[in-house]
Order: C-alpha cells, then sequence, then structure tokens
C-alpha cells in the first residue's frame, strides 16, 4: 500500500475508505486515520452539492466501518482520538484531490432518500 499512500491525496474519498477497510485487519490504527481522512474529505465533497441532502450519503460509509473504525474507537477511546487527529492532520497538510464531487452529487440525486 505505499504507492497508494504517497499518492493518496489525488484520489477520490471512497479510495481512503476502502484503503482503510483493507487496512484494517493489519492495522486497526492507521485504518481509523485513513477513515477519518476519507470521512473529512467525503464531508467536504457532499456539501459542495446542490442537493443539500446529499450530506446524509454519509451513512452508507458509517454503516460499513461499525464493525471496524467505530468499534476501535469504543474499545480504545483514548487512542482513536489521537489517531483521529492524525487523520485531520494529514487532511491539512495534503492538498484536496483533483476529482469532482459530480459522481457523488448525482448518485444522492437518483435515490429520493438523499432529496431534498
Amino acid at each position: 500500500m505505499p504507492w497508494l499512500k504517497e499518492r493518496a491525496h489525488t484520489f477520490p474519498p471512497v479510495y481512503l475508505y476502502a484503503m482503510a477497510d483493507r487496512m484494517y485487519k493489519i492495522d486497526n490504527e492507521g485504518a481509523v486515520t485513513w477513515f477519518v481522512s476519507a470521512r473529512v474529505r467525503h464531508t467536504y465533497d457532499l456539501l459542495r452539492c446542490k442537493n443539500t441532502g446529499a450530506v446524509q450519503r454519509l451513512d452508507v460509509f458509517s454503516d460499513r466501518f461499525e464493525k471496524t473504525a467505530f468499534k476501535f474507537a469504543a474499545k480504545n477511546p483514548e487512542r482513536a482520538y489521537e489517531v483521529a487527529l492524525e487523520g485531520l492532520e494529514w487532511d491539512g497538510g495534503n492538498p484536496i484531490h483533483r476529482t469532482s464531487p459530480v459522481k457523488e452529487c448525482v448518485l444522492a440525486s437518483q435515490n429520493s432518500r438523499y432529496s431534498s
């Protein structure tokens, strides 16, 4: 995964979520760090959609990480806080990805659950 980590800032959030998901079995803390980074960028993208309900698409990924990143955080709240801050620090120190949130916005508008 070193190649992906070095280029992580160039990918849309879904790739960061995937990296966190795959990493969990070998590095719980790293998975939480990447989940937080993905979450921050995904939130930013969804807030740029014209559809104000689009931000509810975050629930799709929350459900996926309930048994991994959230479970780790529940068992280790202090350490989870520290590694979450590392995810925020990574996000702040790396340029935002060069992708458009259009796909996420379209997905949100096609699903009436996310339409406003």
